[in-house]
């Protein structure tokens, strides 16, 4: 896929329960993010402040004109979810913004328990879409992740070779974007939505999200099968 197709891609970046009342940093095709639930949903902004290029993941979430805003930790610029700046202090009563202060905003989604961000927010592809990890007889579990010192198309490569003798007997399913895949065993005891994010070109972060039918799957302690079968692939995987 062209960068052009990257950039139209939906990426996971994090997990949406590690997302609590302040922001965090993440990293989509050497774009620094700042995730933040803000208003009931979630703002995805370029993670450098206009005014001297601070970290907006290094501050705080606070009630301002227009709802939630993400302040600034270094001299408390305020912004909106859509990336406007709100509030400059230095500008007391007279806050006649400039439009240069404006940040890039991108389009997130929270999708089977992880955080996804699209960098380009007018032509976002379709989300991938497991019918397990919706279906009520399965048991979703919790997402892991794993950074690699490896491109993510290579680490994609890996798991859809190996897929099969780490999980199981069964059939892959591929989506619009090659760094997403998902893997369902023969018997439907378990689906595994694998996909990987670009950090840089040189290194990525990826996403195991597995479904297990409780009744038929791997026993009592389900979790911790789906965390052995993910160690085992890591494993296999060489850096």
């Amino acid at each position: 896929m062209s960068d052009t197709g990257l950039q139209s891609a939906w990426h996971a970046v994090i997990a949406a329960d590690s997302l609590k009342d302040w922001p965090i940093g993440a990293s989509v095709l050497d774009e620094p993010v700042a995730i933040a639930r803000m208003n009931g949903g979630i703002a995805a902004l370029r993670d450098v402040c206009a005014h001297m290029d601070a970290a907006l993941s290094g501050g705080w979430i606070m009630r301002g004109a227009e709802g939630e805003e993400l302040v600034c930790p270094n001299h408390r610029w305020r912004y909106n979810a859509g990336g406007r700046c709100t509030h400059i202090p230095e500008l007391g009563d007279e806050q006649v913004i400039p439009d240069w202060t404006r940040v890039p905003a991108y389009a997130t989604r929270e999708h089977y328990g992880a955080v996804w961000v699209c960098l380009d927010a007018d032509a976002c592809a379709e989300l991938p879409r497991l019918p397990a990890l919706e279906d009520p007889r399965y048991e979703r579990l919790t997402i892991l992740t794993r950074a690699w010192k490896l491109p993510a198309q290579a680490v994609m490569d890996h798991f859809i070779a190996i897929a099969g003798s780490i999980i199981g007997p069964g059939a892959l399913t591929r989506f619009a974007s090659p760094l997403s895949a998902a893997w369902v065993t023969r018997d439907a005891q378990q689906a595994v939505l694998f996909t990987v994010t670009p950090l840089t070109g040189k290194a990525s972060r990826s996403f195991w999200i597995a479904a297990t039918q409780p009744e038929n799957g791997a026993g009592a302690d389900i979790e911790a099968v789906n965390e052995q079968t993910h160690d085992a692939f890591c494993r296999t995987v060489i850096a």
